[in-house]
């Protein structure tokens, strides 16, 4: 595998993303475009890479967010790790008349390392996902709660949160 990927670092070390990396690191502007297929998502972590900052790559939808993450998976298996995550969308499931639980934990789980000041290196969101609301900072502890298998949590505390 190591040989197929013998190009990323040429990826990573290439004059387009070493001018977008600049241009990011002067805090300006940049518009990047003309990319096909997997390049938005792979000039974004070489980006993120290069410029040893967070970088929010926006998707059109949220199976787009599933693709970029699987094409991320290119970068660990070439031995340079990045950590991505996915920022969902709050979308209801066909058949369904409730937001999924597990889009709402996994955007929660976002929220809280961003408050956690433990930033991943590339967060790939649909815009969908921007455009919804995330709760303030401070009233992030009530929406989740801690549970270790080896701690005694009385069963009545916990129908209390729940």
């Amino acid at each position: 595998m190591a040989n197929a990927l013998a190009w990323l670092p040429d990826l990573i070390g290439s004059a387009p993303v070493a001018a977008l990396a600049e241009a990011l690191r002067a805090d300006n502007t940049v518009h990047a475009h003309g990319s096909r297929g997997s390049s938005a998502t792979l000039t974004a972590a070489a980006l993120s890479q290069t410029i040893a900052k967070p970088v929010v790559l926006v998707v059109a939808h949220l199976d787009e967010a599933y693709d970029a993450l699987d094409d991320l998976q290119l970068f660990n298996d070439a031995g340079r790790p990045i950590d991505a995550v996915r920022f969902g969308a709050l979308e209801v499931l066909p058949g369904e008349s409730n937001v999924s639980l597990e889009l709402l934990a996994e955007r929660l789980a976002v929220v809280g390392r961003l408050v956690e000041n433990d930033t991943p290196d590339l967060i790939v969101a649909p815009i969908q996902a921007l455009m919804q609301a995330v709760p303030e900072p401070g009233a992030l502890q009530s929406f989740s709660k801690v549970i270790r298998a080896d701690a005694d949590l009385p069963p009545g505390e916990l129908m209390d949160w729940l």
